[in-house]
């Protein structure tokens, strides 16, 4: 596969290239360079040679990589074992959903890249949701027991990876769904990377999917607080199952339809209003305490700093007992 200037010059400043301890550019700083070359109208190819008028910050960053000759090397080596790489002007139509400021310039994958053009696409984060639901196409950050049953009934699905396209292909059973066009894995790591997840999979798969199933979860974690993003900006609808305190908020606001099929799903059928986000955020902000009841509360604070939790309880008996 032969790639164009323009790919060498995506892939040699973006990617976390693993034989050189120059800094590749972040998937915010690749967007104002997007910026810069369109009002010079220029191409990628152009930063081979020049760093036109960006940022300091950013030019330097080119500036270290422009003498590199490892990008090609890394993209051919990927290439080679069977892996596939897209660039930004060449993604799926579901991918360029996300916005321009957060879309990568560049994934890897593995699979059928048709399964993007399924219709209906669910995010699932909660996996063990996937045994109630009848194979249909779902997007995931994860893989468990629960996403290898799901696949195993005939289910598609789409992983959002965060480790390289070696650590996944190693696995024989993902191999096998690869193969049977059931599985697709996309991710910006070079191919043998491992490691912790540096994005936010929560907000890239309510962008990329069409409906969100959830069912309970904290209402101060990371899981709800992407959900309610979500509800302000309409990526994607919200459907819920289960009972509890989020799935009550979000039901109770009409932000959240009920799920019943994946048939109603497909449809379109919902009940959410999005013009009353603003009833969620009220229910979700916590009523502020009366201002003598804020001033026993610090004073306790205070005076817990100099007396044990016995003798506080203590003072506060005895001075009851005096009034």
């Amino acid at each position: 596969m032969a790639f164009t200037q323009c790919e060498r010059a995506i892939y040699l400043f973006c990617a976390p290239l693993s034989q050189t301890r120059t800094t590749p550019l972040t998937v915010a700083e690749w967007h104002i360079v997007r910026e810069v070359l369109a009002t010079h109208r220029a191409q990628p190819k152009q930063l081979l040679t020049s760093t036109l008028t960006l940022p300091e910050r950013i030019a330097q960053k080119i500036t270290a990589r422009q003498q590199l000759g490892l990008a090609l090397y890394e993209l051919e080596s990927a290439i080679h074992k069977g892996y596939r790489i897209m660039f930004d002007y060449e993604m799926p139509r579901r991918i360029l959903r996300v916005p321009r400021n957060a879309r990568p310039p560049y994934l890897y994958y593995v699979g059928d890249l048709s399964l993007c053009a399924m219709p209906s696409l669910l995010a699932v984060f909660q996996t063990e949701l996937l045994a109630r639901l009848e194979p249909h196409t779902i997007i995931t950050p994860y893989y468990d027991e629960h996403v290898a049953s799901y696949l195993q009934r005939g289910g598609r699905v789409i992983i959002t990876a965060d480790e390289g396209l070696n650590f996944w292909t190693r696995q024989h059973q993902i191999r096998r769904f690869v193969k049977q066009g059931q599985l697709l894995i996309t991710t910006l790591q070079p191919v043998s990377t491992t490691g912790q997840s540096t994005t936010d999979y929560f907000t890239l798969c309510q962008w990329l999917a069409d409906a969100v199933l959830i069912s309970d979860t904290p209402l101060d974690g990371e899981l709800f607080e992407r959900v309610v993003a979500n509800c302000e900006h309409q990526w994607s609808t919200i459907y819920v199952t289960g009972t509890g305190e989020a799935v009550k908020a979000l039901t109770q606001t009409a932000q959240a339809t009920p799920f019943t099929t994946m048939d109603a799903v497909r449809k379109g059928h919902c009940t959410n209003e999005p013009a009353r986000f603003a009833e969620l955020v009220q229910l979700l902000t916590p009523a502020a305490l009366p201002t003598w009841q804020t001033a026993l509360h610090d004073a306790l604070a205070q005076a817990s700093e100099h007396v044990s939790k016995e003798e506080l309880h203590s003072i506060i008996h005895t001075y009851l007992a005096q009034h």
